[in-house]
């Protein structure tokens, strides 16, 4: 593979191309003063999800495409996406090794943390494919059902 790398020497910087896998340019690198600051790049972009099949800086051969299943490119979708995430992993956390401990759960209450999914869940344009509304609803009652019943138990 072809890599550039880019050197500080204190007063100037130069690029340098370099060829070989990742481990031996960085080994090439052991000789220079270690007041040299160093950096390696690939020599060509890499294509990254969100980079568009015939944009300029990519070239038209390369037919890379957005996944589906990859966050969405929109600041606010993106981090409500994230998020999303984030409290599907602490319903899988608490229903888990989480023991059931409401301060584990972002929300810190388990009818916040789904009220909060639920909403997530209905503001993205792009739905994902890793989690449904049906999948909102078992972690509901997975959360809330049992504590009801045991509720109840404790009442009569």
């Amino acid at each position: 593979m072809k890599w550039t790398v880019k050197i500080w020497d204190g007063f100037s910087n130069r690029e340098e191309p370099r060829e070989g896998t990742y481990e031996q340019v960085r080994n090439s690198l052991a000789g220079l003063p270690e007041s040299h600051i160093w950096s390696i790049e690939p020599a060509q972009k890499v294509p990254r999800y969100d980079d568009v099949p015939g944009d300029a800086s990519l070239g038209t051969s390369v037919g890379f495409k957005k996944e589906a299943n990859m966050t969405p490119t929109n600041g606010l979708d993106a981090f409500n996406y994230q998020l999303l995430a984030r409290l599907q992993q602490d319903c899988e956390y608490y229903l888990g090794f989480g023991a059931r401990n409401k301060k584990r759960l972002w929300a810190l209450d388990e009818a916040e943390q789904i009220q909060k999914m639920r909403a997530l869940y209905a503001g993205l344009l792009e739905k994902p494919e890793w989690i449904t509304l049906k999948d909102i609803e078992e972690y509901e009652a997975a959360m809330l059902r049992p504590q009801v019943e045991i509720t109840k138990a404790k009442e009569a």
